[in-house]
């Protein structure tokens, strides 16, 4: 899952955010062979989301002065509980 946050007015990237599940070279390796992993995330598939935009909110603050004020979604309750009670303040 991937996850981007854009700047309004000039567009600029504050965020972008990736989980995986899945990792193509230990799916055709033993695991005990060295490769480039890309698999980080072990949790649920439905907590991904929450926790890249939870994570892209605490870095926008932190990276770029960025506050939110406002939330817009798509009618997922659970990543606006997340934002509620996962970021401090």
């Amino acid at each position: 899952m991937l996850s981007l946050e854009l700047q309004e007015g000039d567009k600029k990237l504050l965020y972008l955010g990736v989980r995986n599940k899945y990792c193509a070279a230990c799916a055709q390796r033993s695991p005990k062979e060295l490769h480039a992993c890309y698999k980080n995330w072990n949790a649920s598939s439905s907590e991904m989301e929450n926790d890249i935009i939870r994570s892209g909110f605490l870095a926008a603050e932190k990276d770029h002065g960025v506050q939110y004020t406002r939330f817009i979604g798509d009618g997922d309750s659970s990543v606006h509980t997340t934002l509620i009670h996962g970021i401090p303040g």
